[in-house]
């Protein structure tokens, strides 16, 4: 996560454009029930359709002192223009679905378990903290997320503790005199081992500071000026550190780690002693230096299958940078390009640096605040963006729960503690995780508002409307089975929350034409039943 005082908040995060504050007036009414008009029905053989009622609630027109023949006119104008603006906004072309047409094969959905593993951990009603991972994890009750990011804690010194906000205090297994404490970080373990019980199989362990007692500054909070904080002495170390902790977690807690990340947003100049988080600059040599000696542990301890991840900078921009800075060595450790998303302004070009070095690219960081439909609506946007352009085979939100304004659903961490209510942030989370599953290909369109993915049987699409009207689209799947292949569909928008409306619907020829409302996310489920390996139809009991 980043501090940024120039373009985020007080705690460091981007912000909404003012079009999607929290405090932007909502649609009126009228527009925000055009969902309530939108029933599934069957169009022929051939297609399925959302069809529009014409005028769903006229209510308001009793109120009016017009005499009646003005109120049928005004009615007939207002259903007109109406049909028009949804028949002339947001139309195109078939978006052709081609298996051709394959791009980036999807690796998982996750999240960061700092600092609510921490927090979270800690909870001594165990029903409540396992409705927090069901609704995380569970692939029937939550989000099926599969990737997780544990953060191995530097620790603070007491002089510096009271810098740190709630949940941020993890701690450290290594003191300054050289003693192991393997019992350390037991909050944030047992939400880690609770992911994993409900499905989880790609973790990264990363750091956001060393150990304190490592530092220039004597603090995890950062250096006095910003730049490089860990000793030039303490880099072998570091390193030993990392490995050690990692080694431990898959001997004794029995967890397999995939990745081990040194560093978190390194280029960035806002990981000052004092912060509320732990944060560690590292310029481009220092990065390079990191990298090449954790991956030399790993190899000396027998633990190549662990790779190598970074650099995890704040902007795509910046990964691409540090990236590029890297030495063959350093790369030869990696098997992906971490970067987070708060800026992205650079997607295509580091799909391409990630292209020509053969690495995978993971979104291990992003979030925003806001609980309603504004916000979810831009969360879909940045996944879709990342998906389609960036070609992301991973993408992670970063605190998928905290106390405040922030994650996809919001909890009271300390005090009493528990669920307190459901963002709009979780249903379009939602709208992708449940459905564009692991092991799926993206597929490529020429629709900037779709994503598409496959595998053998399934085709998952996802459609976002962030219009004041609604949108139409044709969908053509060449090179599919049609042989049993059913059609479901979700929506997330102002009137439902991952709402089922269309449910396991036959089609008859490989296409279908949908009409979707305003300021929504749809996600068009296609099963062939007749091909081994099929998902259970893409839709869950639980909804």
């Amino acid at each position: 996560m980043d501090m940024d005082p120039s373009v985020h908040g007080h705690d460091g995060r981007q912000q909404l454009s003012p079009a999607l504050n929290e405090t932007h007036m909502e649609l009126p009414m009228t527009e925000m029930d055009a969902e309530g008009c939108y029933e599934p029905e069957i169009c022929g053989s051939t297609s399925m359709e959302l069809l529009s009622n014409e005028l769903e609630d006229r209510s308001f027109l009793s109120q009016c002192t017009w005499g009646g023949c003005c109120i049928v006119v005004l009615a007939c104008l207002v259903t007109v223009f109406r049909n028009w603006s949804m028949a002339t906004v947001g139309t195109r072309g078939p978006v052709v679905l081609d298996r051709g047409n394959r791009q980036q094969t999807l690796r998982g959905w996750g999240t960061s378990l700092c600092w609510m593993g921490n927090a979270i951990g800690r909870w001594e009603n165990e029903t409540l903290r396992s409705e927090v991972m069901d609704f995380l994890f569970d692939p029937d009750k939550g989000l099926a997320m599969n990737v997780v990011r544990y953060n191995i804690g530097g620790g603070e010194s007491q002089k510096h503790h009271h810098f740190l906000r709630p949940g941020a205090d993890v701690q450290g297994w290594l003191s300054a005199n050289g003693t192991w404490d393997w019992n350390a970080d037991l909050t944030q373990r047992w939400v880690l081992r609770a992911a994993v019980h409900r499905g989880v199989n790609l973790i990264e362990a990363f750091s956001n500071s060393p150990p304190y007692w490592m530092t220039q500054s004597g603090s995890a909070t950062g250096s006095r000026d910003g730049r490089n904080n860990l000793k030039d002495e303490m880099y072998a170390p570091f390193a030993e550190y990392l490995v050690n902790v990692v080694q431990h977690l898959q001997q004794h807690d029995n967890i397999t780690v995939q990745k081990l990340s040194p560093i978190n947003e390194p280029g960035s100049r806002w990981w000052k002693l004092g912060n509320n988080q732990e944060g560690c600059a590292f310029d481009k040599p220092s990065q390079n230096r990191i990298v090449k000696l954790v991956g030399r542990e790993l190899k000396a301890r027998g633990l190549s299958s662990i790779a190598v991840a970074g650099p995890e900078e704040w902007s795509v921009e910046h990964t691409t940078d540090s990236i590029l800075s890297y030495d063959e060595e350093a790369l030869s450790y990696m098997t992906s390009i971490n970067t987070h998303a708060y800026k992205n302004t650079a997607l295509e070009q580091l799909a391409q640096v990630g292209d020509r070095l053969g690495k995978e690219v993971w979104v291990s960081e992003y979030g925003l605040p806001g609980h309603n439909m504004q916000a979810a609506i831009r969360l879909a946007e940045v996944i879709r963006n990342d998906l389609t352009v960036l070609r992301a085979s991973v993408w992670c939100y970063w605190l998928a729960t905290e106390p405040n304004d922030w994650g996809l659903f919001k909890t009271v961490w300390y005090g009493q503690p528990g669920i307190v209510s459901i963002g709009k942030q979780y249903y379009a989370f939602k709208q992708f995780s449940k459905h564009l599953r692991p092991g799926m290909q993206l597929l490529a369109t020429d629709d900037s508002d779709s994503v598409v993915a496959a595998d053998a049987c399934n085709t998952a699409i996802v459609l976002i409307n962030n219009r004041h009207s609604s949108i139409s689209r044709t969908y053509q799947l060449t090179g599919f089975c049609c042989n049993r292949t059913h059609l479901s569909m979700h929506r997330t928008s102002f009137n439902g929350d991952h709402k089922l409306l269309i449910d396991y619907q036959p089609l008859s020829e490989p296409q279908f034409s949908c009409k979707v409302p305003p300021h929504s996310i749809s996600t068009y489920i296609v099963v062939t039943e007749e091909c081994e390996g099929g998902l259970d139809r893409g839709v869950s009991k639980q909804d």
